[in-house]
């Protein structure tokens, strides 16, 4: 997968904790944690969860193989 690569609310529900996906309609960046998302600002996370635009996935393929096989973040 190319990185940006359009993807399903489920899909995004099941990328590893760190990866990034990226809110279309909103154009926010939101970072996977083991409670669920924080929405990335310049001022730091917030809590939320992406709506059910398109999602964009923002982390590398091979960022996200890391990640799924223990990469702690």
């Amino acid at each position: 997968m190319a990185p940006r690569t359009r993807i399903a609310r489920e899909a995004a529900e099941a990328l590893p904790m760190g990866a990034m996906v990226g809110e279309v309609a909103t154009r926010a960046a939101w970072l996977r944690v083991a409670q669920g998302w924080r929405r990335w600002t310049p001022f730091g996370y917030e809590n939320g969860a992406p709506g059910d635009a398109p999602l964009l996935r923002l982390t590398p393929a091979t960022a996200l193989r890391a990640l799924a096989g223990g990469y702690r973040v």
